[in-house]
Parts: structure tokens; sequence; C-alpha cells
């Protein structure tokens, strides 16, 4: 008689074994799946749930035609409150609510593109070409001037002993951070009074999307001398940052001007146009592409995006078949670029709730001195403008309600955590600080604009104003009656070296980019 071999015998019970371990382990993997599913869909359901709850009072607040309390600081004030909430049934622990934060990686990859893109979309081209050279002015030289007044005060109130030690490099990001100012606060407020066709509208926006671009240029070679073990020389960085400040923008536009021509040559010759959904779906993954590509590429992904946004604007999209498609296409990404803009707003006030230090004297210089770094480079800048320039001048009143209407939102926000700071007080101190004047601004001159407006005598000119900027591509029709630079060159008899220089551009690019060559 033969007996079965040992080995074979043994192997039943070897493979039932293996099976076994391979059963628990995938059970266990199934199991932390289920629980890793579980801890992401609270804080993205309630998160849902109160950016719902916030669209529905914007929704009120708009129909009620309340202008005095604005819709992103009702927001931030729910977030606030809830935040705290949260904290209060989990014994004040700071910890409990930082789920329902964005980090500077969600932000930057996701909410700022949409914001940035959308900006662009519903960017007054017109306007935007016949001003270049005074948003550029106040853009980069303002934002730079604004940074060292505001740097000034902070490293003097630091030596005085009166706020937390801040070194040069140090209190110069923090200065730059106070000087970005918002342009999805600066469109809501001016949108809603009726003035989003005016001169105003152009300078305050413009300069508002480019400053961002100009502020986090500054802070990132703030933060990079301020974590440096070796800090160059005086010298050196003389020569070296105006260079890299000018070649950082330059490159940044060219690149979101080839991402969006090379977009518009596709839309134009590719035989999918007939489908919207498909064209909207690219639509929105070219500005999350433009941003996130530009950033890795170590150039700004606001001004690439911007200009990727303006250049689709202009071809691409008069390359969809029918106006219902265009239509389509501008109100998707306003609402995505609503909700980005609300989930900003509502993670803005639950990270306020969950700080802890609060220095008096750091957040009453964070508020007064960005005031008057802006003050001084408005001034400066629009007297120098209006002396050079031929045009009609930017009025006081005007420069008044530049000044008002700098307000700081979500690039501050953003670079808030990434501070350099030589202590945890003194960091501590700043992100609150921080923090507070970016909610306070929401009220101080979102909620006011129309009281600054009406009592400057803006608000009354330009709703009497029937002229020349008024109108310009509100609607779709309007749209396409301006669909080139062209067309808005004729529609004024004010041409700008700016406009002429981009209506050259206009005539070589669009036989090429856009089916629509009227």
């Amino acid at each position: 008689t033969v007996l079965p071999s040992p080995l074979l015998l043994s192997c039943p019970s070897t493979e039932a074994m293996e099976n076994e371990s391979f059963s628990l382990e995938r059970a266990e993997s199934i199991a932390e799946a289920q629980e890793e599913l579980h801890s992401l869909l609270v804080p993205v359901s309630t998160y849902l749930a109160l950016v719902f709850v916030a669209l529905g009072v914007e929704a009120r607040l708009a129909s009620a035609r309340v202008t005095f309390i604005p819709s992103s600081g009702v927001v931030a004030l729910l977030g606030l409150v809830f935040g705290l909430l949260v904290q209060a049934s989990n014994g004040w622990n700071a910890e409990a609510a930082m789920p329902f934060t964005f980090s500077y990686s969600v932000f930057s990859a996701l909410l700022l593109p949409v914001i940035i893109f959308s900006g662009a979309i519903e960017l007054r081209q017109k306007l935007f070409w016949r001003y270049l050279h005074r948003i550029i002015s106040h853009a980069l030289i303002g934002t730079a001037l604004s940074t060292v007044v505001v740097a000034a005060g902070i490293v003097g109130l630091s030596r005085a002993g009166a706020i937390p030690y801040y070194s040069v490099s140090e209190a110069s990001a923090l200065g730059a951070l106070l000087s970005a100012t918002d342009p999805v606060a600066v469109l809501a407020a001016y949108s809603s009074v009726g003035i989003g066709d005016s001169r105003l509208y152009a300078l305050s926006f413009g300069e508002s999307i480019l400053n961002d671009a100009a502020a986090i240029l500054i802070f990132r070679v703030a933060s990079t001398l301020a974590n440096a073990r070796v800090v160059p020389d005086a010298d050196s960085l003389a020569i070296s940052l105006p260079v890299d400040f000018f070649v950082f923008g330059v490159a940044s536009i060219v690149y979101g001007i080839a991402v969006g021509a090379f977009f518009a040559l596709l839309t134009k010759h590719l035989s999918f146009l007939a489908h919207a959904h498909t064209y909207l779906a690219m639509h929105l993954i070219v500005g999350l592409a433009t941003f996130m590509s530009a950033d890795l590429l170590s150039m700004s992904g606001i001004i690439a995006t911007l200009f990727a946004g303006l250049v689709v604007k202009q071809y691409a999209f008069f390359n969809f078949h029918t106006e219902q498609d265009r239509m389509l296409s501008l109100h998707s990404v306003e609402m995505i670029s609503h909700m980005a803009d609300t989930a900003v707003f509502l993670s803005l006030g639950v990270s306020l709730s969950t700080q802890r230090v609060f220095d008096g004297t750091l957040i009453v210089a964070s508020l007064v001195l960005p005031v008057i770094g802006r003050s001084a480079q408005v001034t400066l800048i629009s007297a120098l403008a209006n002396r050079l320039s031929d045009r009609a001048p930017v009025t006081r009143r005007e420069q008044t309600a530049m000044v008002h209407g700098g307000m700081r939102g979500a690039v501050s926000f953003s670079l808030v955590l990434l501070l350099p700071g030589s202590s945890a007080l003194a960091v501590e101190s700043a992100i609150s600080a921080v923090l507070f004047v970016l909610t306070l601004s929401i009220f101080t001159n979102g909620g006011t604009t129309t009281l600054v407006l009406r009592s400057l005598g803006l608000l009354k000119e330009e709703e009497d104003r029937g002229g020349d900027d008024h109108d310009e591509d509100a609607t779709m029709a309007g749209a396409s009656e301006e669909c080139t630079v062209c067309a808005s060159l004729r529609a004024t008899h004010e041409i700008s070296p700016d406009e002429v220089l981009a209506g050259r551009f206009d005539r070589v690019l669009r036989p090429h980019l856009t089916t629509w060559t009227h």
C-alpha cells in the first residue's frame, strides 16, 4: 500500500490557512476603508449642509435687497458660530473643528483656480484693456509700496516691544498678506450695487486679481528669506528681485495665453462641440489645469489662469454652436465659483473660531497699517498716471472708493498658515490678526459699499451714465456684439495704446482660434 506523501497531506491544510489569513486581512481592510469613508462623510456632509444653508441665506438677502449686510459676511459668521458649537460640544477642544477647515493644498488646488478663472470670464474685457497700464501699476508697484508700509510699521512696533518680535522678512511676509485684496469680494460688492461696468469697477477688480499674484510672489520671497540660514546681501537682492519679478510675471502671462489659445484652437476644429456638456467639462478642466501646471512650473497660477480665462472668453467661448450653450457655460462657471467662494468664507469663520492667541496691538496695527499703505499707493500712482495720461483723470472720489474697496480675502486666507515666524507666539498672533482682519473687512468694507459710493456721489453717477462703459457684455447678446476687442474699440472714441495693441493681436488670432470672425 502506497501511503500519501506528508507534503501532500499538509497542502490542503496550508492552503486553508492561507485563505483564512487572506480573508481576515481582506475583512480588516474593508472595515478600515468603511471607517475611513464614515470619518470623511461626517465633515463633508456637514459642510455641504452648511453651504446649503449659507446659499439660502444669501438668496434671501439678495431678494430682500439687503446691501448693508454682505452675504459673504453672513457666511463667515455662520462658520464662526458652527466652529464654536463644535468646540463647545467637545470640551472646547479646538482640534474638533479642524476637519471643517480647508488645508492650503485643497484651497490652492481646487477652490482658488475656479474663483480666478470665473473672475476672468466675468471681467469686462473692454475696460480691462482700456485701463491696463493703471491696473498693472496699482497691482505691482502699489502692492510693493503697501507691503513696505505695513512691514515698516510691524517692525517698528516689534522693536518697541508692543507686539511679538518679527524680523524684516517675517514682517514683509505679513505685510504682503495684508496687502492682498480679494477679487471675489470686489466683484460681489460692486456688482450688487449695479456698477459692474464702470471705470471704478475695472480698476478695482482688475487690480485685485493681479494684486494677488504680486502679493504671493512677495510673500514667497519674504518667507524664503525668513527661513534661509544665509541671507543674501542687499545689493544682490536689489538686482535679482526685480528681474525675477519681471520674468515670473511675463512667463505666467505667456503661459496662460498659450493654454487659452490652444484650447480655443482645439474647440474650433474638433467635432464634439455639438455636445455642450463635454465642452463645459473641458472648460472647467482648463481653469484647474492652468493653475496647477503653472504652479508646478514655478510660475504664478493666478496670473496664468487669469489670462487663460481672458483668451477662453474672447475666442473659445464663441465656438459654442448656440447662444443657449454659451449661457449654460457662463452660468455653470459662475455657479461653481460661487459655491467655492461660499466654502472659503465658511472655512474662514471656522478657522477664526479655533484661534486662542490674540494680540490686541497687532490686530489694531493689522487694521490701520494696510489702510495707510493702500491710501498712499492709490494716491501716488493715480497722481502719476493722471499726469502722464491724456485721458480723463481718476478723481479724488474714485480714489477714495478704491481705497475703501481694498478688501482682504481668499489669497490672504490661503497663505496665512504658511506665515514664517521665529516663535510660536509670533506666528499664532499673526494668524489670529489676519483672520480677524479678513472677517472684519467683509463688514466694514463690503457692508458699507453702497453707503460710501452714494456719499461720494459715485453711485448716482454710474446709475445715470448710459454711455461709454455701461452694459458692455452684461448679457450674452451684448457679449456677441462686443465679441472682439476690435469691436469694443470702435464703440468708443477713447482708444488707449493698450487697446490698440490688443486689437492688433485680436485681428491676427481670431481667424485661427474661433468660428466667429465678425
